[in-house]
C-alpha cells in the first residue's frame, strides 16, 4: 500500500532524525532515507525538494521540542510558585541540556 504524501514527510522525518541522531551531517544521505522509508529517492526529493529541505524541517521539529520542554520547565516552576528569575534561568538551562542530551547527534546538526 502507498503512503499518502504526508505520512511519507513523516516517516522521511522520523528516520532523518533517527540517522542525524546516530551520525550527525555525514550520516543524513537521500538513498538512506528513502530505502528505510520504503519509498524512491526520488519521492524524498519531491517531498522535501533536496536534503537541505530536509535538514530545515528535521531542525524545525527539534526547535518545536526544545520550546516545548522549555514551556514546561516553567510550567512547573509556576505550579510551584517559583518566581526567581535566577531559579527560573536555571530551569531552562537544565531543559536544554536534558534537551542536548537526548539529541547527540542531531543537536550539532541543528547548529550546522
Amino acid at each position: 500500500m502507498a503512503l499518502d504524501k504526508e505520512e511519507a514527510g513523516e516517516r522521511v522525518l522520523a528516520i532523518a532524525e533517527t540517522l542525524l541522531n546516530e551520525g550527525g551531517m555525514d550520516n543524513l544521505k537521500a538513498r538512506t532515507i528513502a530505502e528505510q522509508a520504503g519509498i524512491s529517492v526520488g519521492s524524498v526529493y519531491n517531498l522535501f525538494s533536496d536534503l537541505d529541505g530536509v535538514h530545515r524541517a528535521v531542525n524545525m521539529r527539534l526547535l518545536d521540542r526544545l520550546g516545548v520542554a522549555g514551556a514546561a520547565a516553567m510550567a512547573d516552576l509556576g505550579r510551584r510558585g517559583i518566581t526567581d528569575v535566577r531559579q527560573r534561568l536555571m530551569a531552562l538551562a537544565g531543559a536544554y541540556v536534558r534537551f542536548v542530551e537526548a539529541h547527540p547527534g542531531s543537536w550539532p546538526a541543528l547548529l550546522a
